[in-house]
């Protein structure tokens, strides 16, 4: 057994020591979170640093996503435009308190009434939106656009479907009469 001095010298040198983040392919890193999901053991929901995309967004088929999207600091963008897309689809747009949601025009037919912003998110700086009930069809990279202030980010979401995989034969067990 460590002693209290040992063992906050142990946490200081793990605390210092810091490992490369793996760069997986798409199919490698795909095939990585579908083996740890059939292990039951989870996958993380966001990972960052990607070559490709800013950021990269794991869920289960059926279950909701959020896609992350933000300025990197606190402005309030309750008065600015948010301009979420996949591809050529209208995913989301805000501008000025004006959305799909509450009578705004134009949204891609398989977002519709699925896409929301994150509770008070806009007056933190954060546009990040909550897709439900995400469907194999709603992966890929989506990118939100801020026009009249900066950057795109993109965001890349995987859609995971689990199936239940039989592991062997059930049981039986029958009482045993003399």
């Amino acid at each position: 057994m460590l002693s209290p001095a040992s063992e906050t010298t142990a946490e200081s040198n793990s605390a210092q020591m810091s490992f490369p983040e793996p760069k997986y392919s798409g199919v490698l890193r795909h095939l990585l979170h579908q083996l740890c999901f059939q292990a039951g053991a989870g996958i993380p929901e966001v990972v960052t640093n990607l070559g490709d995309t800013d950021t990269e967004v794991f869920t289960r088929e059926g279950e909701d996503a959020i896609l992350p999207c933000g300025l990197g600091s606190p402005v309030n963008l309750k008065d600015e435009v948010v301009d979420w897309k996949k591809k050529q689809q209208e995913v989301f747009f805000y501008e000025k308190g004006k959305h799909y949601n509450n009578g705004k025009r134009g949204q891609d037919p398989q977002f519709g009434g699925r896409v929301h912003l994150l509770p008070g998110g806009l007056q933190a700086g954060d546009a990040s939106v909550i897709l439900s009930s995400a469907t194999q069809a709603d992966g890929g990279v989506y990118s939100c656009f801020f026009p009249p202030l900066g950057p795109t980010r993109l965001i890349r979401l995987t859609v995971v479907l689990i199936e239940a995989v039989p592991i062997g034969p059930v049981p039986v067990v029958m009482p045993l009469y003399s």
